[in-house]
């Protein structure tokens, strides 16, 4: 299969993000078609091969989905164009980020975040730090969390798993 022009109902679905973009993906009205299975496994490979792609790696383990290696901290950033100055504050991304560069899915695997920070026209700085897990040396222990007083006290456990409550301790 491969990807080709959105069909008509594709460019409908855009404004469902992702799904959008699968279902061009998935269309088989590509003019640039023969028919021929051979032909279109051809001319699918001929690209992949001249992109470095490896069809026995996993996609997400390969060119810009590849996890990253090291935590790295940079200053005074150079930006190709501008950045306008009335721009100020932190940009965020985390996912995941398996620190043996191995994972069965896209989806599993520690966490990386990323951040830029923004402001005067510049980019300041760039750190990407792996989240502390246990599996990725961190172990962090329980953390009481509270809530707005109006509401209450409410505690929780935060670990690898999924919150756990906590008996109130009534201090």
């Amino acid at each position: 299969m491969t990807c080709s022009a959105p069909s008509a109902w594709a460019r409908q679905a855009s404004p469902w993000g992702g799904l959008g973009l699968l279902a061009g993906c998935a269309s088989d009205d590509d003019p640039r078609a023969t028919g021929s299975p051979s032909s279109t496994a051809a001319t699918t490979t001929s690209l992949r091969a001249s992109a470095g792609y490896d069809p026995d790696v996993p996609y997400w383990e390969q060119g810009n989905f590849a996890p990253v290696t090291t935590e790295e901290t940079f200053t005074d950033l150079r930006v190709k164009g501008s950045i306008p100055a009335a721009l100020s504050g932190l940009f965020v991304r985390n996912g995941s980020n398996p620190p043996t560069g191995r994972s069965l899915h896209w989806f599993l695997g520690d966490g990386m975040v990323h951040g830029v920070q923004l402001g005067g026209g510049r980019a300041k700085w760039y750190r990407n730090r792996y989240v502390r897990t246990p599996p990725a040396g961190g172990g962090q222990g329980p953390a009481r969390v509270r809530r707005h007083p109006r509401q209450g006290q409410q505690p929780v456990e935060r670990g690898a798993g999924p919150p756990r409550r906590q008996a109130p301790d009534h201090r």
